[in-house]
């Protein structure tokens, strides 16, 4: 089912606070590692956080606090333990204390986009971000966004982010997060921005040469088939516009640009299978080994094999410390390296039941998505929801997300929109049950009225009948009265 574009709610207050959300967001993606950009990032966090506090408390808005950031506190909470028994108190603690203000930040965003109630620009705008820090990759600003891991491999674009890796989930991110726009009905001007937005976020994704990211958009492509139901040609009919623009936009680019020496070496640098640094090839090479059943098929370097000793190494410190864990950031500290894995990294540092208690968080949102889908079986935002989340899930295995901006960012956002989805879901609900309430009241006064329009005819011929059996009394009465006056002689009649 396509949404209806909900409108802004709530007056200047509300519109400000988005304001200075865009501003966070575009903030966080730009300027995460430039020279000065932290700075900013304090103070654009700040003025924003500010601003929610006082139309909070001065308009007196409604706080909202869902499950998931319930769960998030009680981690926090439980993390504290292995922290303090960990070889590296500080630096645990110091992560706790981190999470926990992105944690204060993604709520505050989330509350925002619920005084909204409206999620479609927050939405677009994640995507927005992460293509402009994609397109300042190729400028002086972002100082050329590519890094090499030898040589001979091939640039891989990392933007301002810096890290490859962390560009391309986060372009996955964005593009999940434009998709669950898409389930809304948006103006013929959002759908052909929403077109160019995927174009180049997808752009992103291939270049950034992350296996981990390639795979995950894959995944969201393919669940996105289901969830909007494409094969429907109503619904493909609705997003006929943003696929032909997207089509147009992406052949003319490539027709005019496909000769200048630079490109063509790029496509090939990407698409080529012959190259075994390849982006393409370094895919192939996944599957390969997946097939293979053995680290050894692979072809395109050690980047799996060193990935999966990683991941050995944190379930053999995990169990030694009698799956309690060894604190947040304790890996890093004794390792010298990330375990390039959130499954991992939350094990490693929380234990069994900590990681049984993060990963409820992404329950919570899977459990309010099927809330939805129990009333509206077809509801796209939530069935885009719940692919997106998935994907998150599949790239945490080979991708850390519990400690970055981006990742939290994202997980406001997905469920800001699908509670404003539920909220407005539930609306219509009640709407549609007065309705029909109201409609079977006023069928009950007509039937009831049709009801009385019998009895008072019988009532009429009833006084009829009464009426007619009087006269007709009369007539005998007045018959018998001359028959008694006979025998009795009346003098008034004559002899």
């Amino acid at each position: 089912m396509t949404q209806a574009t909900p409108r802004i709610e709530g007056g200047f207050g509300v519109i400000l606070i988005s304001v200075l959300l865009g501003l966070n967001v575009l903030s966080t993606m730009l300027l995460a590692e430039l020279p000065g950009g932290n700075l900013v990032n304090y103070g654009a966090t700040g003025l924003f956080l500010l601003s929610v506090i006082v139309v909070g408390m001065f308009l007196r808005k409604q706080v909202w606090i869902g499950s998931e950031w319930v769960i998030l506190i009680v981690w926090l909470c439980y993390s504290i333990i292995p922290a303090l028994l960990s070889a590296d108190v500080e630096s645990a603690m110091f992560k706790v204390l981190t999470v926990l203000q992105l944690g204060v930040w993604a709520l505050a965003i989330h509350q925002a986009i619920i005084w909204r109630r409206s999620a479609v620009a927050p939405l677009l705008m994640y995507g927005t971000a992460v293509t402009g820090a994609y397109f300042l990759s190729f400028t002086s600003i972002g100082g050329g966004g590519g890094i090499s891991d030898n040589p001979d491999a091939v640039e891989r674009v990392a933007s301002t982010l810096v890290n490859a890796n962390v560009f391309g989930a986060s372009a996955v991110m964005g593009l999940g997060l434009c998709l669950i726009a898409a389930a809304n009905r948006l103006p013929l001007r959002l759908k052909l921005f929403q077109a160019v937005l995927a174009l180049a976020l997808i752009a992103g994704v291939v270049n950034s040469g992350s296996r981990t990211a390639l795979i995950g958009m894959i995944f969201l492509l393919l669940g996105s088939t289901w969830a909007l139901r494409f094969w429907n040609i109503r619904q493909l009919m609705r997003i006929m516009p943003s696929l032909l623009v997207f089509s147009v936009i992406g052949g003319a680019v490539y027709y005019v640009f496909k000769d200048v020496p630079e490109v063509a070496e790029r496509v090939d640098g990407v698409f080529s299978l012959e190259d075994p640094n390849s982006v393409f090839s370094r895919l192939w090479d996944f599957f390969g080994v997946i097939a293979a059943g053995s680290l050894q098929a692979e072809e395109s370097g050690e980047s799996m094999s060193q990935r999966f000793d990683l991941i050995k190494l944190g379930i053999d410190m995990m169990l030694d410390s009698n799956l309690l864990g060894i604190g947040l950031d304790n890996f890093r500290v004794q390792v010298g390296a990330y375990s390039h894995s959130n499954v991992i990294e939350v094990l490693v540092a929380t234990g069994v039941l900590g990681l049984l208690l993060y990963y409820s968080i992404y329950l919570a949102l899977i459990l309010r998505c099927f809330q939805i889908l129990r009333l509206d079986r077809n509801h796209g935002v939530a069935r885009m929801a719940l692919v997106a989340l998935m994907t998150l899930s599949l790239m945490d295995i080979q991708h850390v997300s519990y400690d970055t901006k981006q990742g939290w960012l994202f997980l406001a956002i997905l469920i800001a929109s699908v509670e404003v989805s539920r909220r407005r879901l539930l609306e219509s609900v009640r709407e549609a049950a007065l309705e029909k309430q109201s409609a079977h009241e006023d069928a009950t006064d007509q039937a009831h009225a049709a009801d009385s329009l019998p009895s008072e005819r019988s009532g009429m011929q009833a006084i009829g009948s009464i009426e007619a059996a009087s006269a007709v009394n009369l007539k005998v009465g007045k018959r018998v009265s001359l028959a008694a006056a006979s025998r009795l002689g009346d003098p008034k009649r004559p002899s």
